[in-house]
């Protein structure tokens, strides 16, 4: 593992962590939602890292890991999150910061030169599937000496009214929520989607807010119809998901110092309100970022889980209907039949549906958090995702 900083071009140096996997002929990028949380946070400990937070507050190992197939890069994006530093508040345009993304790995690249001869792969966490659309999208078209090789919406949120438009109904219809918690959420959806259909962003955050809260609260502190704790699948004395005891592991002098943390860093929280408010007034929409990619022959991966009703399931397969690429013709959205590379003790939990270049990959009973739920499972369905696309003879 390393840790430190990476110039990102104007004034400021976004926070990385890095596993090397020497075998492995692929690098992964990822980049965490919110938007405002660090990647050096539930990422690394929580979601696809190699590191977990035992129940006595100390950091162990974790068996099921992106790093068990790939080199792993974490960013901390935008540069005000995590343990990031800058002196300029960052632009919060979704432009912007997939332009800091670039210019970031072209540090990274510079500091290990070798680096670029693996596939490159980038992840988006949740909200950060619009940052890593558009990161990709970027690379496609300017970069070609990078290997660009797919795009991975995990959770994603792709599209800001897709998304809001089909939360409460979907959440409802699952048991997810009560009827008199729908019915005290439906009008500030019917404003939020209302505002996003226009473009009004400054408009919508209040009332989408209302939304994204109402489902927050009523599966408290978990946005989700369950509590995680109980329902992932990680070693007895681990933790499953709990903030406070990363922030009070990384914000000791130890850590920081092992970690390579700036003095100017503020203390590590999981999420920057800062960045989330700012960030929150851009409602752009990652469908154009998609198609670009398609037409440019860059496989995407979209992988949802049908409990999650932050990003639903319903809301990914309406996002897919709005997208337009050149070889759509050939996308099936039924083709879930046969699956060669689907791990066979899992050969009853959901599908997968392909065509054209774009993946839809269905977790059975998981939610906004699969890889944390069920860490094995999509650890095995991520591996085989890498195996399809470095061997074509697989699909």
């Amino acid at each position: 593992m390393e840790a430190g900083y990476l110039w990102n071009g104007g004034t400021a140096y976004v926070y990385s962590v890095f596993w090397k996997n020497p075998i492995s002929s692929s690098l992964v990028v990822v980049l965490n939602g919110g938007p405002g949380e660090a990647s050096s946070g539930g990422p690394v400990f929580f979601w696809d890292g190699p590191l977990t937070i035992r129940s006595d507050g100390s950091i162990g190992d974790k068996s099921c890991s992106l790093t068990r197939s790939a080199s792993v890069l974490y960013l901390d994006i935008p540069y005000d999150t995590g343990f990031s530093v800058g002196v300029n508040k960052f632009t919060p345009t979704i432009d912007a910061m997939a332009a800091e993304v670039v210019f970031t790995l072209t540090n990274f690249f510079r500091c290990k030169p070798d680096m670029l001869q693996p596939d490159l792969y980038i992840l988006g966490h949740s909200w950060a599937a619009k940052i890593a659309s558009a990161s990709a999208s970027l690379i496609s078209t300017k970069y070609s000496n990078w290997k660009l090789t797919g795009l991975f919406l995990f959770s994603g949120e792709i599209d800001t009214v897709m998304m809001y438009k089909h939360s409460l109904q979907y959440a409802l219809n699952n048991t997810f929520i009560s009827n008199s918690v729908y019915m005290s959420l439906v009008s500030s959806q019917n404003d939020c989607v209302a505002s996003l259909n226009v473009g009004s962003c400054t408009k919508a955050p209040s009332a989408c807010s209302a939304v994204y809260r109402g489902l927050f609260t009523e599966s408290q502190p978990y946005p989700n119809g369950y509590n995680p704790t109980t329902k992932c699948q990680v070693p007895r004395g681990y933790e499953c998901y709990n903030h406070d005891k990363i922030a009070k592991a990384l914000n000791t002098v130890e850590w920081r110092t092992a970690l390579h943390v700036d003095s100017s860093a503020n203390p590590w929280t999981w999420l920057d309100q800062t960045v989330n408010l700012m960030v929150q007034t851009s409602c752009t929409s990652a469908i154009p970022y998609v198609n670009t990619l398609l037409n440019n022959t860059i496989p995407v991966w979209i992988v949802s889980g049908t409990d999650d009703i932050i990003t639903s399931f319903k809301s990914q397969v309406d996002t897919i209907g709005g997208l337009s690429w050149n070889t759509q013709y050939e996308w099936n959205p039924s083709k879930h039949t046969q699956i060669p590379w689907w791990p066979s003790n899992y050969s009853n939990k959901g599908y997968y549906a392909a065509g054209g270049g774009l993946n839809l990959v269905v977790m059975q009973d998981l939610g906004h958090f699969f890889m944390l739920e069920d860490c094995e499972w999509t650890t095995q369905v991520y591996e085989n995702m890498l195996l399809v696309l470095g061997h074509p003879t697989k699909k």
